[in-house]
């Protein structure tokens, strides 16, 4: 077992800088959207929501991590597994629901589907800022999710999602190590 790498206080101090982390630039986010959207829409409805999905994000990222500590052998791959997860989870959820309509190649899905409520709650606010800019454009009537680029549908909301989550492990774990250094200068003075 390679419960060394992290101490229960390393785990719970990197998962509290994550989860902290992840709720100011989703805010943050959240508020450039509300903004770039001339605050065309109820913004306790999208906050609430976007709550919903960090908490969420918060709790598989809690199960995730302390259990690949235990599991993994290597100090990087335990730190990054719930970008990892994540990675392979939303390419297999993409690669799983795309089919050939009219000779092209497409994703499709229904509204209700678990596929796209998956992707949907691995999503960040980051997404929609960018998807304000880059709309994604499509069929989405009748209970059908068939977005016309695949794409910018792939870069939204595939990647972009996976390299926040590397990003975000990349940035917590500079901090984590930036508050272990100044707590370690603190103590031995």
């Amino acid at each position: 077992m390679t419960a060394k790498i992290f101490s229960v206080k390393g785990m719970f101090q990197f998962f509290v800088v994550w989860t902290i982390i992840n709720v100011i630039l989703n805010t943050i986010s959240l508020f450039l959207t509300t903004y770039l959207n001339d605050n065309s829409f109820p913004t306790v409805y999208y906050f609430y929501r976007s709550i919903s999905f960090l908490a969420l994000q918060s709790f598989w990222f809690g199960l995730i991590f302390p259990l690949s500590i235990y599991i993994l052998q290597k100090k990087l791959f335990a730190t990054y597994s719930y970008s990892i997860i994540q990675f392979i989870v939303l390419h297999l959820v993409f690669f799983y629901c795309l089919t050939t309509e009219e000779g092209v190649l497409s994703f499709i899905t229904d509204l209700s589907g678990n596929s796209l409520k998956y992707i949907n709650y691995s999503g960040t606010e980051i997404t929609y800022t960018i998807a304000h800019f880059f709309p994604i454009i499509g069929l989405f009537d009748g209970g059908i999710y068939w977005p016309n680029n695949l794409e910018r549908f792939y870069l939204l909301l595939i990647l972009v999602p996976t390299l926040y989550n590397f990003f975000l492990t990349w940035i917590t774990s500079r901090v984590v190590r930036m508050l272990w250094k100044r707590n370690k200068i603190v103590i031995s003075k």
